[in-house]
């Protein structure tokens, strides 16, 4: 019998929480009703669309018009709903024509774990990951108010979803860019403000009763075209950002083409979130928790790029280093931040985001449950204790 389990998911770091008593035997597979997420443009799905700006045109491209993603077509979280047969995740601000009965995707493009960072480092959204939580709990105590108004007219299958959420979380793209591309200084001093924002915002998840957890890592920030992009516009702007991290200027790019000291600085904030998460397995011993190693996954797309059938993984296909993809002349003139012919031959989108084929790779790999820690948990197993 599969465990009937509702899911809430957040974005590119992935957090799953299940109420108690949902597993079914240990090599039972769990089923899903509904999903939340929280995070950033990664997993976005709709409320910059709605609150901040329409991302039209060449955004969607390889989708829908109005697609409300930033990418040519889906995201990750779409592949996600999509293997759990449910459907794609609506922002709770798109409210027209919206049914949130299998969920709903919180996650705002620009938004920051902590709110903390200066103007400088990263986009003014408002929606950091506390307030997105906040939202969440809003959302939750609004339902079950409801539920319990009309509770007859529920089936068993709904009294779940309110009962026995299942979460998705995402590491914030705009605040690690904005940390490891900043000065030692800023760097040592907002990593760990940012890490226990991140631990803090969990803690108040599984207090309101999350038990199972699924989380992933920031990936490789020295590999996003942006980011080498910027270091061959200004290569001594580049080397001051990482000295202390190469030996030298010949160092400053690795075996594939990435910045290496912005990849050594990744890979430190990733160690500060390891600890995190090995706190929390401590201190919530009854909560499961299953993490995705997104450095490792993205990093193996960029190192065989051709293999998987892309270009240059450093090249994006919509826009370049000096225009925004999607960028206009004043009073809606001619488009300037065009887009390839085919997306499908870019691993990123527009220098930051992925591109729909790239989002399917790094989706595949998280629905077989490779690089995951226990090993080998695909997300059809998250209701289990290892």
């Amino acid at each position: 019998m599969a465990s009937r389990v509702p899911m809430w998911a957040l974005g590119a770091l992935l957090l799953a929480l299940v109420g108690g008593g949902a597993a079914a035997g240990a090599a039972g597979k769990c089923s899903f009703p509904a999903i939340f997420n929280f995070g950033d443009s990664n997993s976005d799905t709709g409320t910059t669309f709605v609150a901040f700006n329409d991302l039209s045109y060449p955004y969607g491209m390889s989708y829908k018009e109005n697609a409300k993603r930033f990418s040519d077509g889906r995201v990750i979280i779409d592949y996600l709903a999509e293997n759990l047969g449910l459907p794609y995740l609506e922002s709770p601000l798109d409210t027209i024509g919206t049914s949130y009965k299998y969920g709903a995707n919180f996650a705002t493009g620009g938004s920051k774990i902590s709110p903390i960072l200066p103007a400088w480092a990263a986009l003014p959204i408002p929606m950091y990951l506390d307030v997105q939580i906040s939202e969440f709990l809003q959302f939750k105590s609004r339902t079950i108010d409801f539920y319990n108004q009309l509770k007859n007219d529920y089936n068993s299958s709904e009294s779940e979803f309110i009962l026995i959420p299942f979460f998705f979380f995402s590491l914030s793209n705009q605040e690690v860019m904005a940390v490891v591309s900043a000065n030692d200084d800023f760097y040592n001093t907002s990593i760990p403000v940012v890490i226990e924002q991140y631990y803090s915002g969990l803690q108040r998840l599984i207090q309101s009763g999350a038990k199972f957890l699924w989380l992933h890592n920031r990936g490789p920030t020295g590999c996003m075209p942006v980011t080498v992009g910027e270091c061959r516009l200004n290569k001594t702007a580049c080397l001051d950002k990482v000295k202390g991290y190469i030996n030298s200027e010949n160092e400053l790019y690795d075996q594939h083409g990435c910045v290496r000291g912005q990849n050594k600085k990744t890979k430190m904030f990733n160690r500060l979130w390891k600890q995190s998460v090995d706190k929390l397995r401590a201190q919530y011993p009854d909560v499961v928790i299953t993490t995705f190693d997104m450095y490792t996954a993205k990093s193996k797309i960029i190192a065989n790029a051709q293999k998987f059938g892309f270009l240059d993984p450093f090249k994006q296909c919509c826009g370049n280093s000096t225009v925004f993809c999607g960028i206009r002349q004043p009073n809606m003139g001619p488009l300037l931040g065009t887009a390839c012919q085919d997306p499908t031959k870019y691993i990123s989108w527009d220098g930051i985001h992925y591109s729909q084929a790239a989002n399917k790779l790094v989706a595949n790999l998280i629905i077989e449950g490779s690089l995951t820690s226990p090993p080998s948990t695909p997300i059809s197993r998250a209701c289990h204790k290892p």
